[in-house]
């Protein structure tokens, strides 16, 4: 039996939208410019994403939201990737976004959505620590309750969509855990932290496509304790790991198409240099590659986030995916030559994102093993 995986209506519209947007705001070399603010992106294109409701796609009913799914995440963030948008989309509100949703208490939500959804607050996940590589479950920071709430010391790393942040959603387990006790896993809480509270070292850097994200050091800093814990930062790190395939899907087409146009203008010995066969065997194995990374993505769109199984699923795509965007970038930049490392084409900022996006929550090693 075939099964076929086609975007609903609504998602056709939502992806159009998106494109049209990032056509206004790219289509003329400003990608530069909105990555030179110590935030890394233009908050006047956030404002804009706000306003056409795009802030909203991660929340529930509830709060003003759409309540986004998968498909609704790949419409959203493959155009986004085409033009290598800079706007913190999938650290800032698939990431931070969906956990406050999954997490928050009822307070935290009304405190926080709107102000998301309107686009005057920004919210970044501190989850990674240097000791964990990519074990998700692996966490040092510790949290010791208090009477309103508690106190976290500990260090993060790689905290993406830091620049803009308002609040930290930060993981730790108690202090009083012992490698004797339960899985550390199992012992992990979410918290709240202003990012203006007392007892908290920053330290932002960038990335290598340019974004900013930061280093936290954090000694009895006060903290709002979460209703979510370990089971809904997995469901919500597989959405983000959607949403970083349907980004490099996007890329993939982006650096396909210039490659291809470059190709057949670009001459040498007199013909285009993509009459010569060579050229053309590794031009159609990129093009397969792309069109199988496009039907696994659209898979995707089916998955539960919250099932173990499917999580497999996202890992082994992403896995997949990853490995033919890289191939196909590193390619891009050859055949353009040394013109496809320079600022004005953008061949080389597509290879750049796309070895983030790779080794985002995970390496190629590190999502099959997790598939297997």
């Amino acid at each position: 039996m075939q099964m076929i995986f086609e975007p609903t209506d609504e998602q056709r519209l939502l992806g159009d939208t998106v494109d049209r947007f990032a056509r206004s705001r790219y289509s003329d070399g400003q990608r530069h410019g909105y990555l030179s603010a110590a935030s890394g992106f233009d908050d006047a294109g956030w404002r804009i994403m706000a306003d056409i409701g795009l802030l909203a796609l991660p929340f529930s009913e509830q709060f003003g939201g759409l309540d986004g799914t998968p498909g609704d995440i790949i419409s959203l963030m493959r155009p986004l990737g085409r033009h290598l948008a800079t706007e913190p989309t999938l650290g800032g509100l698939i990431l931070a976004g969906s956990l406050l949703d999954r997490a928050g208490t009822t307070t935290q939500l009304a405190e926080w959505a709107p102000r998301i959804i309107d686009g005057t607050a920004h919210l970044a996940v501190a989850h990674a620590e240097k000791a964990a590589r990519f074990r998700l479950g692996h966490v040092d920071t510790r949290f010791v309750e208090t009477t309103d709430g508690a106190t976290l010391t500990g260090a993060k790393t790689f905290v993406i969509a830091a620049g803009a942040a308002d609040a930290f959603i930060v993981s730790a387990i108690p202090q009083s855990w012992s490698p004797n006790g339960t899985m550390r896993a199992n012992a992990m809480r979410l918290f709240l932290v202003d990012a203006g509270a007392t007892g908290i070292s920053r330290r932002d850097y960038r990335l290598t496509d340019g974004s900013v994200a930061c280093e936290l050091d954090l000694t009895k800093v006060a903290a709002a304790p979460m209703q979510g814990n370990f089971e809904a930062l997995k469901s919500v790190v597989a959405l983000g790991k959607i949403a970083a395939c349907a980004e490099m899907v996007g890329a993939m087409e982006m650096l396909f198409d210039a490659t291809l146009d470059y190709l057949k203008a670009r001459k040498q010995f007199g013909k285009p240099i993509g009459t010569f066969q060579a050229i053309q065997h590794r031009a159609a194995d990129h093009y397969t590659a792309l069109e199988f990374s496009k039907s696994h993505l659209y898979r995707l769109a089916r998955v539960d986030p919250d099932d173990a199984d499917g999580q497999r699923v996202v890992a082994g795509t992403k896995a997949f995916i990853s490995e033919a965007a890289i191939a196909l970038a590193e390619d891009a930049v050859q055949m353009h030559g040394a013109m496809g490392t320079t600022n004005e084409l953008p061949v080389g900022d597509g290879l750049k994102r796309i070895m983030l996006l790779s080794s985002l929550f995970g390496d190629v090693s590190a999502e099959l093993s997790l598939y297997a």
